[in-house]
């Protein structure tokens, strides 16, 4: 996500089964954005699966076992209260929100409500987004529609490749890697892609050792 001098806020999104390296390159590409903001920005991770602890990732109600919220109402109330700390306060820093697993509370179609207002002006959020998922069809449409950069890892969802040739192209969409820790990314707008490859996470999770 690293580039230089100003530039508009924008949406990536990571897609590929578990354990093929989509965590690996989000803390890359974390790290990259941390480092162009020089230390200026705000780091907002929604994080069920807790891979992000280290990084300051949050899930609302992980700790108390009498929150019977589901998942789409967790991350709605996150959302809610990060749009409230942002939006229409001209001394908020520059965010990168991070929503891993987004498919397990967001869904296909168009969102509503408050995702709806997020995904179509996050850039009056001042916020770069990263949305990691197994699943692009459980995706909101507007968050492809908006997104800038797509990296492809190994997928075994059979109706993923189906949907990307849709947003990607057929030629992109067949040069997904077959092999983990290797991605397709493509630039959305101008449907060129190149193979990007990452290692195996340093950091062991407690999402790891399950």
């Amino acid at each position: 996500m690293n580039e230089r001098g100003a530039r508009p806020f924008r949406t990536v999104v990571l897609l590929g089964s578990p354990g093929c390296g989509k965590t690996s390159l989000a803390e890359q590409w974390i790290a990259d954005w941390q480092k162009e903001r020089q230390g200026r920005g705000q780091l907002a991770i929604l994080d069920p699966a807790a891979q992000f602890p280290h990084l300051g990732g949050v899930w609302p109600g992980r700790t108390d076992p009498n929150d019977d919220r589901s998942p789409e109402e967790r991350a709605e109330q996150w959302l809610k209260a990060l749009k409230r700390s942002r939006v229409g306060k001209d001394d908020a820093p520059p965010c990168l929100v991070v929503l891993d697993d987004a498919d397990t509370y967001l869904s296909g179609g168009q969102p509503r409500g408050v995702w709806r207002d997020f995904f179509m002006t996050f850039r009056h959020w001042r916020c770069d987004v990263i949305a990691i998922a197994r699943r692009p069809q459980e995706l909101p449409k507007a968050l492809f529609q908006n997104a800038s950069t797509c990296a492809c890892f190994l997928s075994t969802e059979p109706y993923s490749a189906e949907y990307l040739r849709a947003w990607i192209g057929p030629a992109n969409t067949r040069q997904i890697p077959t092999v983990e820790f290797s991605a397709w990314v493509v630039d959305v707008r101008s449907k060129e892609g190149h193979l990007l490859k990452t290692k195996q996470r340093a950091i062991m999770t407690a999402a790891d050792r399950a």
